[in-house]
């Protein structure tokens, strides 16, 4: 996050833009153009591993409206039917929700 504002405030320095005038119209997607990855869409559903039930700094902007699935596994051991439990239940909430 702090690598995508400080492209923001760069790239405004450069274009000659006052600090007060780029605070006033600062947007999301300004800052989403900064980001490491601009212009992939963001995730729907992230799943973390190892039993952590925190993001550890792990696309903090793009998942904020995803649906987070928590996974007692460490990554070499998450399997393909690990991911199929995590996609139904994300199915199943995303059903919930449309109910």
């Amino acid at each position: 996050m702090v690598d995508a504002v400080r492209g923001v405030l760069d790239e405004a320095a450069a274009s000659g833009r006052e600090l007060s005038e780029v605070a006033a119209e600062l947007t999301e997607e300004d800052i989403s153009r900064h980001l490491y990855v601009p212009g992939l869409p963001d995730p729907d559903l992230v799943i973390r591993t190892s039993g952590e039930l925190r993001m550890s700094d792990f696309l903090l902007w793009q998942a904020t409206r995803s649906d987070i699935e928590f996974c007692d596994l460490n990554w070499p051991a998450f399997r393909e039917i690990d991911l199929l439990r995590a996609l139904r239940t994300y199915g199943q909430r995303v059903l919930e929700r449309s109910s």
